[in-house]
């Protein structure tokens, strides 16, 4: 339906001309009230169809989201444009989470500059996890860990080792002094 009436095609038109006839003339009161009641028909089932079509893309969402928080003193990562590229975004941080706004938006202290402060929205945060585990690192490890490859010649003879495809798989080995 199209501005209230029925659109006409080419055919449509076609078979007007071939039939020679010609549109009927209506009285523009019940044209203008059959109209309106039509034109109302027609918003009521598509509100109707878009309410559905709402709840279910609901449903659909809230089965594969997750509901994610921050406390105040955690770090985090924030997935910001990067300056090389404006297409490209990267994680950037971590940066420590100051407050928490309202459920899904929280303030960050970015040491970039002196004590500013800026407010992000939970969907481009990630919580950063220490990767050493909280076991602080020094630079005086007593253990050293160093990877040889055990060689072969491809002329030789193939290794009947674990492969990928057709490319052997180099074995290593971790020697601990």
């Amino acid at each position: 339906m199209l501005f209230g009436r029925q659109p006409r095609t080419l055919l449509d038109m076609l078979a007007e001309q071939w039939e020679d006839t010609e549109e009927e003339v209506k009285d523009l009161l019940p044209y203008t009230r059959d109209l309106r009641e039509n034109l109302h028909t027609v918003w009521e089932e598509a509100h109707t169809a878009l309410r559905e079509a709402q709840n279910k893309q609901k449903q659909i969402y809230d089965t594969r989201s997750a509901v994610r928080t921050l406390e105040v003193g955690d770090k985090a990562l924030v997935l910001l444009p990067s300056t090389e590229n404006k297409l490209l975004v990267r994680w950037q941080g971590p940066f420590d989470v100051i407050a928490q706004i309202n459920p899904t938006t929280y303030r960050l202290a970015i040491p970039q500059g002196s004590g500013r402060e800026q407010i992000y929205h939970i969907n481009i945060l990630k919580k950063w996890l220490d990767p050493t585990g909280g076991i602080p690192f020094t630079t005086s490890t007593p253990m050293l860990l160093k990877t040889s490859l055990i060689p072969y010649s491809l002329t030789k003879n193939r290794p009947t080792g674990p492969t990928h495809g057709s490319i052997p798989l180099l074995l290593g080995r971790v020697i601990i002094n």
